[in-house]
């Protein structure tokens, strides 16, 4: 499929949205949390995020809050920030294509969108996380050139 997409900065109602879309679906999808009661990981989730992540909000100056546009269409967004701080490198903490969107090739002309963006405005390198179990996404940013750099693994005790 041929996808016209584009990024720009989120206005204060899609970071809103954002903010209560992302953290909803963090706290349900991460390892982290499983097993907690899902109002106890949300409350944990938002906390960090306001406190640790983004305390001045859409204005905070080490993160770049975007929206995914397909043509005039919102179909996602990603939510990047500075890591380490002050750096050339970018930490993708949330990318999210709406469900109604994915597996239409969205995704892959997002990567590109996003890597022509920040590399016009002097950034380096990318960095993201991805769950192990998340095959589809994997599968896409090896294809743009993301390699393995850690593992983190975990057991019961």
């Amino acid at each position: 499929m041929n996808h016209s997409v584009t990024l720009r900065p989120m206005n204060a109602t899609e970071f809103d949205r954002f903010k209560r879309i992302g953290n909803e679906e963090y706290a349900r999808s991460s390892p982290h949390f499983r097993g907690m009661p899902f109002e106890e990981a949300i409350q944990i989730v938002l906390k960090d995020f306001e406190t640790r992540i983004a305390p001045q909000g859409l204005e905070t100056p080490t993160q770049i809050f975007l929206t995914i546009l397909n043509g005039d269409e919102n179909v996602g967004y990603l939510h990047l920030g500075e890591y380490p701080k002050g750096s050339k490198s970018l930490y993708a903490w949330n990318f999210r294509i709406n469900e109604e969107k994915r597996a239409q090739g969205i995704g892959q002309a997002t990567v590109i969108a996003a890597k022509s963006y920040l590399k016009g405005r002097g950034y380096e390198k990318l960095a993201l996380n991805v769950f192990a179990d998340n095959r589809p996404a994997i599968h896409v940013y090896e294809k743009f050139g993301f390699r393995t750099t850690q593992f983190n693994m975990e057991a019961e005790l």
